[in-house]
């Protein structure tokens, strides 16, 4: 009966499609075969050097081994590889959504390019842009009116009762507070997050 290592390397010499190898050495690897992983890997990225997931594989197999200086180089391969893919693509995704008119929505690729980019000061320029506050949101001067006739309502309950005291009047101040509160929270940015997406 064949062992999975013996049939693993079968499998190897058989030249497999990208996803089986990455899926036969990343079994090798749990199964602890990491001097052969490393091998298979190391001659895979003789032929694509770029290629992002077995290099990934490669810093893992690296470090799960003990190999932690040559981890650390694979790691800023990879890192480097995948910045040079990424930074381009966000800032186009960016482009494209500032083009369709979708200004708020085009804030978090930027922000994901000038994370790569962060030297980039016209895309700094173009984020603070999109940044700035824009005219108060149609859904807030809803409820900035709401609030209004509230107080209002409360300033003619304070003058035509004489009672101090008074449980409806106590509620109202108190509904007041909570739905100022609410608005005040909904009108803070969430963390991660530079206000309310339009």
């Amino acid at each position: 009966m064949k062992t999975s290592g013996s049939l693993f390397d079968e499998i190897l010499a058989g030249a497999p499609s990208h996803g089986t190898l990455i899926l036969i050495l990343s079994r090798m690897k749990e199964e602890g075969h990491f001097k052969k992983v490393i091998q298979e890997c190391l001659k895979a990225l003789e032929t694509y050097p770029c290629d992002i997931p077995v290099r990934r594989l490669l810093a893992e197999t690296y470090f799960e081994s003990g190999r932690i200086s040559e981890a650390e180089s694979e790691l800023n391969r990879v890192i480097a590889q995948i910045d040079e893919l990424a930074a381009p693509a966000y800032r186009l995704q960016a482009e494209l959504l500032v083009r369709q008119n979708r200004e708020r929505e085009a804030i978090a690729p930027l922000k994901c390019y000038l994370a790569h980019r962060s030297d980039d000061t016209e895309a700094r320029r173009v984020l603070e842009g999109l940044e700035t506050p824009e005219e108060e949101n149609p859904d807030d001067r809803v409820a900035g009116n709401g609030l209004a006739e509230l107080k209002d309502s409360m300033v003619e309950d304070r003058t035509s009762m004489a009672t101090p005291g008074d449980t409806g009047r106590e509620k109202k101040l108190k509904i007041i507070s909570i739905l100022e509160d609410w608005r005040e929270r909904l009108a803070k940015p969430g963390p991660g997050t530079t206000g309310r997406s339009g």
